[in-house]
């Protein structure tokens, strides 16, 4: 005697799994390709602001010169004495506009537009050590250390990626008994 059982009841069944695999399947792949538009994002972001940050030291690298230091020095005007404005660069060969933006390497249209500035403010003067044999004969010139900040700015355009660097330095000068006008 032969028995035969009905699958009435099991029609369909691998439609309805075949269904959620696929909807499964799907919704992992739209979140794998939502991930690595944002990975894409981020690592652009970060090299906008690489781009950034290597525009600002290099505008302040572009200063960082004695001769520019003394520059500042005798351009403040005897009005701003001792609470002189940050004055740009003497050089007229220090021109940041153009020198920080990036070229299409196919096409050589501008694809990065990047502006930097410079500016220089002196800050007043420090005590060179007593001990020292810069200030050992009280009767000779005594010279302190004229302290300047170099503030490098730079920003690229269409996006939100700026720098704005601050340097310190000083040189050895006669002293001047002026003041400065730097933040502490």
């Amino acid at each position: 005697m032969i028995i035969l059982h009905s699958q009435t009841k099991q029609e369909g069944s691998a439609l309805a799994i075949s269904l959620m695999l696929l909807a499964t399947m799907t919704l992992l792949g739209m979140s794998v390709m939502s991930g690595s538009s944002l990975n894409e994002r981020v690592v652009s972001n970060n090299q906008q602001k690489t781009i950034s940050y290597q525009a600002a030291e290099s505008a302040i690298r572009s200063v960082w010169d004695v001769d520019e230091f003394v520059g500042v020095i005798e351009r403040i005007p005897s009005s701003q004495f001792n609470n002189p404005e940050p004055l740009g660069p003497r050089s007229p060969k220090i021109e940041l506009a153009n020198v920080f933006d990036q070229k299409s390497q196919q096409s050589g249209a501008l694809s990065v537009d990047v502006s930097a500035d410079v500016t220089l403010q002196y800050c007043g003067e420090t005590t060179v050590l007593s001990q020292s044999s810069m200030n050992s004969d009280e009767s000779a010139v005594r010279y302190v250390g004229a302290l300047f900040d170099i503030n490098g700015k730079s920003e690229i355009a269409g996006s939100k990626a700026k720098s704005d660097h601050v340097q310190r330095g000083y040189i050895l000068v006669p002293a001047t008994g002026r003041l400065g006008n730097c933040p502490q």
